[in-house]
């Protein structure tokens, strides 16, 4: 029996979802002088923005009954269009 494994779309979209996600992270420590001079903010107060972005990630804990309704490709589209 042949293993079917992932196709190249599935692969790709994975690839590319990946990048998004890293270059989200990377933003943030990129912009943190910008958005520490326009706010006036010292190094615990950048730390305090980084630290509630970070707990809003228990958000996904949230919404994983919302996906369990309206699916995973839905609800991967829907994020990602929301962040863009």
């Amino acid at each position: 029996m042949k293993d079917k494994g992932l196709t190249s779309q599935p692969m790709t979209a994975l690839i590319i979802l990946s990048y998004f996600g890293g270059f989200l992270l990377m933003i943030n420590g990129a912009a943190s002088p910008y958005i520490a001079k326009e706010f006036g903010l010292d190094d615990a107060g950048i730390a305090r923005v980084f630290g509630c972005l970070a707990i809003g990630g228990i958000g996904a804990f949230m919404i994983s009954r919302i996906v369990d309704k309206i699916g995973r490709r839905k609800m991967i589209l829907i994020l990602y269009a929301a962040c863009s």
